[in-house]
């Protein structure tokens, strides 16, 4: 829900109007470190320095723990357990991922649609699935990345993964590197960078020309079957580390 003027602050000031009219008691830059509870009774809040402010009713609005810098530090939880409440650790889940290689950088604000994700702990498949991603400037994000994120959690929590793109997934490899030799025969004199272009989108390809292992000035006349092979291979799985 939002308001007519899509602008948040109006929802700030609405609210800030509707606590004046109530005549409610602002405390700003005051910390709330704890729960005042004596024999399972909750009585107030414990304040950072010292003081206690007593209460007959606390209402605890804390946020979970998924956005921090805006104050989401999952104090709540804490505050609950004081209560007497079995507290489930929190898992990450529907939130981007990171990545560890800088080059993930160099595609920020590149979307890829209809494309496989792979995901591996050493040789097991943790997870496999095709659909929309979105690289940003410390990882990957988008539908896919939301619902991958929901399964890896507690595999996260163990260290990093193995991640893998297939950047044709239409392809099998053979086609795809058909697909690469009819592009070389046509340019045979050309530098490997003037060619392979028309197969990724332009910020995707600089990073290609770095990973996938063929000098980025040399002649298509040059390329060994091998070698071109091996880009097909690193196309059809593009691989990074999640952390």
């Amino acid at each position: 829900m939002f308001p007519v003027s899509d602008h948040s602050s109006d929802v700030i000031r609405g609210l800030w109007s509707q606590m004046k009219k109530a005549g409610v008691k602002v405390h700003l830059h005051t910390e709330v470190k704890g729960l005042k509870v004596q024999d399972g009774v909750l009585s107030g809040v414990e304040l950072s320095d010292g003081r206690v402010m007593e209460a007959d009713d606390v209402i605890v609005a804390t946020g979970g723990l998924s956005y921090p810098t805006t104050g989401s530090t999952g104090d709540g939880y804490g505050f609950a357990a004081k209560c007497g409440h079995k507290v489930v650790d929190p898992k990450p889940s529907l939130v981007p991922l990171t990545v560890k290689e800088d080059y993930i950088k160099e595609m920020q604000g590149l979307s890829l649609r209809n494309i496989k994700l792979t995901v591996k702990k050493e040789k097991k498949v943790l997870y496999e699935d095709f659909g929309e991603l979105m690289f940003t400037h410390f990882g990957i994000t988008g539908p896919l990345v939301l619902s991958a994120s929901a399964k890896l959690g507690k595999q996260l929590e163990k260290g990093p993964l193995s991640a893998f793109l297939d950047l044709k997934p239409a392809l099998t490899l053979e086609q795809l590197d058909d697909r690469i030799l009819r592009e070389f025969q046509g340019n045979q004199n050309k530098q490997f960078k003037n060619v392979i272009h028309v197969l990724f989108p332009a910020s995707l390809t600089p990073v290609m020309l770095k990973q996938g292992g063929i000098p980025a000035e040399k002649p298509i006349h040059e390329i060994s079957k091998e070698e071109r092979r091996r880009f097909g291979e690193k196309v059809k799985a593009f691989p990074f580390t999640i952390t």
